[in-house]
């Protein structure tokens, strides 16, 4: 009779420290990689090329083996340009072959954000971002790198809140009274009563009411999130539904603790101008939707359609 077979699930701690292990491990793999290319093991083991080693080693393929080391380059050079933090676990393989066509200027980018008091991973966060939106420019999409998705600049209008963000934000306040991130021109994305661009300094702006806010996703996110939650608090602002980029990491997001969040499935699909999506790709970091002062079994409901809700649940 076959004995059965216990698995004993992991705690909080114990998984968090399996999953800093795999990162860790994955960052010396690509370290490793490097080193020996770099170092020529192929040639000290008697094969013919690289792509001779690591065909006959590790059964990559010729083409995998290049895009590994291609991986591994654009790693190395972040990480650098960030003072040592690894982008191990944000750069997929196919947003590795984006960034390096554009890899100088990214890793210029990088260095510069770090050196104006950015932190280092967020730092690195916006260059990936930098190179989503570059790579689909080369690829004829109308993007630029100053497009308010990446968060180099809040007045561009390339990036717009995904429709069913949008009719979910309307579901669960009503009416929108505010829209503070604004694109220019018209017609507007947001169906708010006042919007705010770049030029009319949101953040200088009284908000009342009712506010939908997609800030801009650089290094000025957290005083988007400051003012926000500022004005909540003093009671100006009654309701509110922020998206954001899933960074738990950050400063800024854990400042939204307690309130609910709906951490998006998947990736959303951002629009550009005319409702097109960016040559359907999907954006290249998780996102997240809070509610602040909203009604949470609405919250609960609406948004449970878009991924899973996180809300304390208060009992009598």
């Amino acid at each position: 009779m076959a004995r059965a077979t216990i698995v004993k699930t992991m705690t909080k701690a114990e998984a968090r420290a399996a999953t800093d292990a795999i990162k860790t491990a994955t960052a010396r793999l690509w370290e490793l990689l490097l080193a020996a290319y770099e170092g020529e093991a192929w040639r000290a083991l008697d094969y013919e090329s690289w792509r001779a080693w690591a065909v006959a080693e590790f059964d990559y393929s010729q083409s995998y083996a290049y895009r590994m080391l291609d991986g591994a380059r654009v790693i190395a050079a972040l990480s650098e340009a960030a003072g040592g933090v690894s982008p191990v676990g944000e750069i997929p393989e196919r947003m590795a072959r984006e960034i390096k066509p554009h890899l100088t200027e990214i890793v210029a980018q990088v260095r510069a954000d770090v050196a104006a008091g950015v932190e280092p991973a967020e730092a690195v966060n916006n260059a990936i971002e930098l190179a989503y939106v570059a790579g689909h420019r080369d690829a004829g999409a109308e993007v630029t790198t100053a497009a308010k998705f990446t968060g180099y600049s809040s007045e561009s209008a390339e990036w717009y809140s995904p429709q069913i963000v949008i009719d979910a934000a309307v579901a669960v306040l009503g009416r929108i009274n505010v829209d503070p991130c604004a694109e220019p021109g018209q017609p507007k994305n947001i169906p708010a009563e006042h919007h705010y661009t770049a030029k009319d300094d949101g953040l200088g702006r009284p908000w009342r009411g009712t506010v939908y806010m997609n800030p801009v996703y650089g290094d000025t996110i957290g005083d988007w999130i400051a003012k926000l939650i500022t004005e909540h608090e003093a009671g100006r602002v009654t309701q509110a539904i922020a998206l954001t980029p899933a960074r738990t990491d950050t400063r800024w997001f854990q400042r939204l603790a307690g309130y609910p969040v709906c951490f998006v499935s998947g990736r959303l699909q951002f629009r550009v101008p005319k409702g097109r999506k960016l040559a359907g790709q999907s954006a290249p970091f998780p996102s997240a939707i809070f509610g602040l002062g909203v009604e949470r079994e609405t919250f609960l409901r609406v948004f449970g359609e878009i991924g899973i809700v996180y809300y304390e649940r208060v009992t009598k």
